[in-house]
């Protein structure tokens, strides 16, 4: 039940870092009725890592033109939609750096020592390693989380199939 919570609320802290990240780079000019919306065009995927597919991954498009940030989330088979201003819509046309995360929780272990045959000398004391912990929190390379490190691109054209089949290297 706790590692349920902790995955929820690790995917809760992605959405919401996401969702601040487009309120500083700004979404339209403020126009009403959202007439400055750049067009967008239907743009899919996969993301797969050693082979198989990564469920569950947040995609994002960070944009190199000015255009808008769009994003998606992987299904179980690893295949993604992306939407930029209503549910898959998709990307507007032009250059991205694609951004892959996934959150995960600690791997469950006791919080205390616990001895069932009574023979240690443990105080009950936390048994916690941070290095195993920090590893646990991301499922995939950090470069992948990052605009500056990435080497994921993806253009987006007006005319044609946008379809995107990307592997990640462990």
């Amino acid at each position: 039940m706790k590692d349920r919570f902790m995955m929820r609320a690790a995917h809760i802290t992605q959405v919401l870092a996401v969702l601040f990240s487009i309120c500083l780079c700004g979404c339209s000019d403020g126009s009403v009725g959202g007439a400055s919306r750049k067009p967008v065009f239907k743009v899919t995927g996969s993301i797969k890592m050693s082979g198989g597919p990564v469920a569950g991954a947040f995609v994002s498009f960070s944009p190199q033109e000015g255009q808008p940030v769009a994003t998606a989330t992987t299904d179980d088979a690893g295949n993604f939609t992306m939407t930029t201003y209503s549910g898959g819509d998709g990307a507007a046309a032009g250059s991205f750096k694609v951004l892959v995360t996934k959150s995960t929780a600690p791997a469950s272990k006791p919080l205390v020592g616990h001895d069932p045959t009574g023979k240690s000398a443990g105080s009950g004391a936390p048994m916690h390693d941070a290095k195993a912990t920090a590893a646990a929190s991301s499922a995939l390379p950090e470069k992948y989380s990052r605009a500056d490190a990435t080497d994921l691109i993806v253009s987006v054209k007006s005319d044609g199939e946008n379809k995107f089949d990307l592997e990640l290297k462990p």
